[in-house]
């Protein structure tokens, strides 16, 4: 069994010819599906004309995997008859549409069904309403969050990998910022690094649980990131209980009208400069009033190199009360994976800051 060849993966499947034509519909199951979207395995497209979806439909009910299944409004209560049928089941009607009687979790455009091993989440797409939040409840998808000052290659990582309900890591280490792995393999405690360890399905809420039963406020300045580290943490529900503020300075002008980075320093240091993310996170802090600050400025690319400063050159810099860490980064790859790099890097500092943090979950 490889990697990828996990039994219980998600395979997506869109019905309509419109749903997975439509650009805004597509965006929001894009953000549906980033949970899970590790462990989607396949995506299958199908008209809502298709002969062939009964077939296709019990062949899905004889494996033991996930299915998120996207339909438009005239195929989903097809879909409804076609897995009651299937499994013996009868149907029931709501006042918009029908789903089968033994669906686990229904409402007027989502039903949740299970078929021998087969679990299905079925989704009526319409281009005018939100979509449903789909009900994925089990611990095989979480990921582990291991935070270490050693050096792991991909192979120790695979080990330290799904275990446990564990389908992911995520490992920070100087070399590995951000490493999403899968693996059938099983681990033990002794397979572990030294370093700290926590289970999480969603790193972001874990930070959001953490900081709001302390009672601390949090601020951002990014440039390079364009908000980036903002706009995760406040993509989790309840994040207005800690995020005081956050300033987007793409500009020296506005890195120094809005966060009082000294012109002098801009100067004789540049914007990407141990000194130049100093400045910015102890003036995001003061006129947000927040307990704890994160700044960066660097090179996202695939421009903006200068000497001595190669793309992917990014300083990160965490002020938690008095204390203040500033780090020098240097990332490989695109522009994006240079910002995703620079985010997860802020994360583990901000985590890293906070003694108490592995004692709470």
């Amino acid at each position: 069994m490889s990697i990828r060849e996990k039994e219980n993966d998600i395979i997506v499947v869109y019905i309509g010819f419109w749903v997975y034509r439509n650009n805004r519909v597509m965006k929001y199951i894009e953000r549906m599906l980033e949970p899970y979207i590790k462990d989607v395995s396949e995506e299958i497209y199908l008209s809502s004309m298709s002969s062939d979806i009964p077939s296709i439909l019990e062949e899905f009910s004889n494996k033991k995997k996930t299915y998120i299944i996207y339909a438009d409004r005239l195929s989903f209560p097809l879909v409804g008859k076609i897995l009651a049928t299937i499994n013996s089941d009868t149907i029931t009607a709501s006042k918009k549409t029908i789903y089968p009687s033994l669906s686990e979790y229904s409402d007027t455009a989502y039903f949740k069904y299970k078929i021998n091993r087969a679990i299905f989440n079925v989704v009526g797409v319409n281009i005018f309403d939100e979509l449903p939040s789909i009900q994925i409840d089990s611990e095989d998808y979480g990921y582990l969050h291991i935070f270490t000052e050693e050096e792991h290659t991909e192979e120790t990582l695979l080990r330290l990998s799904a275990s446990d309900g564990i389908c992911g890591c995520m490992a920070y280490t100087p070399t590995w910022f951000k490493c999403l792995l899968s693996s059938p393999l099983p681990i033990t405690p002794s397979s572990f690094p030294k370093g700290k360890k926590l289970k999480t399905k969603n790193i972001f809420k874990s930070i959001i649980d953490y900081f709001t039963s302390i009672d601390k406020k949090l601020s951002i300045a990014e440039s390079c990131t364009g908000g980036l580290i903002a706009s995760k943490l406040t993509s989790v529900s309840g994040a207005s209980a800690i995020i005081e503020g956050s300033f987007v300075t793409y500009s020296n002008r506005i890195k120094s009208e809005w966060l009082g980075v000294k012109e002098d320093t801009l100067k004789n240091y540049g914007a990407v400069s141990s000194q130049c993310v100093e400045e910015m996170v102890k003036g995001a802090k003061n006129r947000s009033g927040a307990d704890i600050a994160i700044a960066v400025s660097g090179i996202a690319g695939p421009t903006g190199a200068v000497e001595g400063k190669p793309v992917g050159t990014v300083f990160i810099a965490l002020l938690n009360g008095d204390d203040l860490f500033v780090d020098k980064c240097f990332f490989k790859g695109d522009r994006v994976s240079v910002q995703e790099q620079t985010l997860y890097r802020a994360i583990e500092m901000l985590i890293r800051s906070e003694k108490g943090f592995f004692d709470f979950f």
